[in-house]
């Protein structure tokens, strides 16, 4: 450029001394811009390393961003200062209902330049959680391979990430509804009956929930936090089970008929399956189950749809406390159970070891206390 021609110390050094030689010695084409260039005008010629010379801008960042639900709540938001090289920022909505979500997020930049409301959003779909109510897997004799069907609700719609898992192995998707997936294992490695599957359903948006089934067997599962809402460690035996099979209008419904009623004594296992169940369960129809174990107050199911495999039964607990069998927990069951606090003894007459740990203490205290003055269920008619 013409810059070239021009001494590479005149502004570096701008003295009067050193611009007056140096000026006498451009040509006079050139002089104007010398004086501009002296005198820290913009726009000049462009001299290496002269201060006074003409800036390049800075590079643009981003310095600044602010976030909201929506685009009217963006723009009284606040800006607050952007992370260099960005970072992952963390998100609370304060409308946690079901259904479609919004991130708006506006930036700033180092020159004062701000973008649209809605250049930069983000939609979010807030879908119940997937649920499984009845896992089966059976034998098919045709080929030896396993079928799973699973029964439950939120499953969503099928997806190419959308899958059912078993022991880990991801299974060959047979058909994919909200409430019904039906999958199937070629090759299984065991087939013999009783034989136990952990199932993974996953949902398209990552979503998922496990259950377990038994090849060829119908069950009853009532979870593992019966009693006293806790882990259990032991199998409940002497249970007094009743079976209603009813006829009503869907299963949530006040109307409904009992048709049928069987009467058992079964156990409970530590996993909360019901164990030794001689009445078996029509895949279809519809049931209610009522328990009552010893010390226990009696609890009925809500009705429910029968399936080949696991039935599970969701959030069920069985009240303990009630000392004197009288069908309530009341005053009278703590009084007992105060005077028979301490160590239980294998020799003890003492009934009020709710957890078997050998002790009558806080723990049987809070169990009686959560459902205090609470009374046995009454059996449908």
């Amino acid at each position: 450029t013409q810059g070239d021609n021009l001494p590479s110390n005149c502004c570096s050094s701008p003295s009067a001394a050193n611009c007056s030689n140096n000026r006498n010695n451009i040509p006079d084409n050139l002089k104007a811009d010398f004086d501009k260039c002296v005198a820290g005008g913009k726009g000049g010629l462009v001299v290496q390393g002269s201060p006074g010379g003409p800036e390049t801008p800075a590079a643009l960042t981003i310095t600044q961003y602010r976030k909201a639900e929506n685009p009217t709540a963006l723009s009284s938001a606040s800006f607050v200062s952007y992370p260099a090289g960005g970072t992952v920022i963390p998100f609370s909505f304060s409308d946690t209902s079901l259904g479609d979500k919004f991130i708006f997020v506006q930036f700033k930049d180092n020159r004062g330049g701000v973008t649209a409301p809605t250049e930069f959003s983000a939609k979010i779909q807030f879908s119940p959680n997937p649920e499984i109510t009845g896992p089966a897997c059976n034998l098919d004799l045709k080929d030896g391979s396993l079928v799973f069907k699973v029964d439950g609700s939120n499953f969503g719609s099928r997806n190419s990430s959308s899958t059912l898992t078993a022991d880990n192995s991801t299974l060959e998707t047979e058909s994919w509804e909200d409430k019904r997936v039906v999958a199937r294992m070629k090759t299984p490695p065991d087939v013999t009956k009783g034989r136990n599957y952990s199932i993974t359903l996953k949902r398209s948006d990552g979503a998922q929930v496990t259950s377990e089934c038994k090849v060829d067997t119908t069950q009853i599962a009532l979870g593992a936090k019966l009693f006293c809402r806790t882990q259990n460690n032991f199998d409940q035996d002497n249970v007094d089970m009743s079976i209603f099979q009813t006829q009503g209008v869907g299963v949530s419904g006040p109307q409904f008929v009992v048709t049928s009623k069987t009467a058992e004594k079964v156990t409970i296992g530590k996993d909360g399956v019901i164990q030794n169940v001689k009445t078996v369960l029509q895949e279809g129809a519809q049931y209610m189950i009522c328990l009552k174990a010893p010390l226990s107050l009696r609890s009925c199911t809500d009705r429910f749809i029968s399936t080949s495999g696991t039935n599970l039964i969701k959030d069920f607990v069985l009240p303990r406390g009630d000392l004197n069998a009288d069908d309530s927990i009341n005053s009278i069951d703590a009084s007992s159970l105060k005077r028979q606090w301490g160590p239980v003894t294998s020799s003890s007459t003492k009934n009020c070891d709710f957890n078997r740990d050998g002790q009558c203490n806080s723990f049987e205290w809070g169990c009686m206390l959560k459902d205090f003055n609470a009374s046995s269920a009454k059996e449908p008619q």
